[in-house]
């Protein structure tokens, strides 16, 4: 994986409260992935985002901020029904604060208004924002979570530092205990050994696009 992000940096100023990314997703079978496809896997999806949101103390979830991105385009497939998560959870969780976004405003872009990133698919956000070393943690099922063997003692090393969660209830847990010392969390020395031997191997960051190109370029011709 090559950053998109190369070269950017994020500054926090007065950030507070969490950013929790989530996905809508077609509720009928429309594409094979590791992903929900379907209702049934869509429902699990939804099921742990929202056992992670009833687990948050109160006065952390009146910080969340909720970032939607809807999948395909609404208007080519208007019957598919890209509402299914964002409809309960405006319902259910009137205090959270809810945007639609797009593959133009990603999580990192809007990082320094929150003190923790958290993300729901092991996709390009959780990626890009440890490659930044934003603090960002991913709250997934097991489900959903699908690695080749080769880079599985990367992911492992986020693991046992806490930076992946299957179980939601334990990371609303770790939410609630360190959401206001995250910066110390982050930074501590083996969490961010752990960062850097990630993103070293899965998510290397060059300080220029040319310089990454050249790199990559010379890859394939060797």
């Amino acid at each position: 994986y090559i950053s998109s992000n190369i070269g950017k940096k994020i500054n926090k100023n007065d950030a507070r409260g969490i950013l929790i990314s989530f996905v809508e997703w077609a509720k009928t079978p429309w594409k094979l992935q590791d992903f929900p496809r379907e209702i049934e896997t869509y429902d699990i999806y939804k099921k742990h985002l929202f056992g992670f949101l009833n687990n948050l103390k109160k006065d952390v979830l009146n910080e969340t901020t909720a970032k939607c991105y809807r999948a395909t385009e609404t208007k080519k497939f208007p019957n598919l029904g890209f509402d299914y998560i964002s409809k309960d959870l405006k319902t259910k969780y009137k205090k959270v604060k809810y945007i639609l976004t797009d593959k133009r405003k990603r999580g990192f872009e809007m990082s320094d208004k929150f003190k923790l990133l958290i993300e729901t698919t092991n996709s390009t956000g959780f990626l890009e924002s440890l490659s930044m070393n934003i603090p960002v943690i991913l709250v997934t099922s097991k489900d959903f979570f699908t690695i080749k063997n080769e880079y599985k003692k990367y992911y492992d090393s986020l693991l046992k530092n806490n930076l992946i969660f299957f179980d939601n209830i334990k990371a609303a847990n770790f939410v609630n205990t360190n959401l206001n010392n995250i910066e110390k969390w982050w930074f501590d020395k083996k969490r961010q050994k752990s960062i850097k031997f990630f993103c070293k191997n899965m998510c290397k960051q060059e300080m220029s696009l040319e310089k990454s190109l050249d790199l990559m370029s010379k890859k394939i011709i060797n």
